[in-house]
């Protein structure tokens, strides 16, 4: 995992609170060109600088507790 960045706000606009919005984003690397027997290209990496495989990936979930 490279260039990992995490956002995490406030539903509510205020901390502490009960309800908060998490993303984040990453760019997955290997050295590995297929898995399988199928390429890595057709699970959108692309083939970086270096030779090795990248994929760029984010997430975002809401978390919420209590009432």
């Amino acid at each position: 995992m490279e260039n990992t960045h995490v956002n995490t706000i406030s539903i509510t606009g205020k901390f502490p609170t009960q309800r908060v919005q998490i993303t984040g984003t990453a760019v997955v690397g290997t050295i590995e060109t297929e898995s399988g027997g199928v390429s890595l290209g057709v699970f959108g990496y692309n083939v970086g600088v270096n030779g090795q495989m990248r994929k760029a990936i984010s997430q975002g979930f809401t978390f919420s507790y209590g009432r």
